[in-house]
């Protein structure tokens, strides 16, 4: 590591440190993926955790230690077994591994997965529910059926008062115009009502 801070001539050089620092980190990064297993650096502790989930420069993990908890734990053989409770998981920066220990099986994975799961009370592979995942969507379409409605119903108004001075062909476009937006009104609040149900 302190060779690393020295530039060829032997000087202190922590510009290009920082630079290799960094490069480094990113290709860690890029390594980090679900179902693996690794040696973490926790402060100056290192701990083996399983990658629950991978999220770019962080992942989901669940940590390890040696000696089973009071709790109900899940076992894990990494380079002798290793012990965890399925609800603490956490989150850890992808910078802080150090090394891949190995890949778990499907079935290991799977297992954890449903201990996590159960000891969480919800189903991870469940659809998220409308409320709490569309809410957004639902707020941005109730906005735009308002929208709608407040131009419909200015665009029927506009019709009524213009209608006795407009020549034929003006009035077939507005009626036209009207109807568009009626429609598109009517389609979007079915939409609606049907995500909201």
């Amino acid at each position: 590591m302190d060779e690393l801070k020295r530039n060829g001539s032997g000087y202190y050089d922590p510009t290009a440190f920082k630079a290799l620092k960094k490069i480094e980190r990113a290709e860690k990064e890029m390594e980090v993926k679900k179902g693996e297993i690794w040696e973490v650096e926790f402060g100056n502790n290192l701990r083996t955790v399983l990658v629950i989930a991978a999220h770019g420069s962080y992942s989901t993990i669940l940590t390890f230690c040696d000696e089973p908890r009071e709790r109900r734990t899940v076992q894990l053989n990494a380079q002798g077994m290793k012990y965890t409770e399925p609800g603490m998981i956490t989150y850890k920066f992808n910078d802080g591994f150090n090394r891949f220990i190995r890949l778990a099986t499907e079935e290991e994975f799977a297992d954890i997965i449903g201990q996590v799961e159960c000891a969480l009370g919800f189903d991870l592979n469940a659809p998220i529910p409308l409320e709490v995942y569309e809410s957004n969507e639902i707020k941005r379409l109730q906005m735009e059926v308002e929208d709608l409605k407040a131009k419909n119903l200015k665009l029927e108004k506009g019709n009524t008062n213009f209608s006795s001075i407009a020549t034929d062909t003006n009035t077939t476009i507005l009626k036209t115009e009207r109807d568009l937006y009626k429609s598109q009104y009517e389609s979007l609040l079915e939409r609606v009502i049907a995500k909201a149900v």
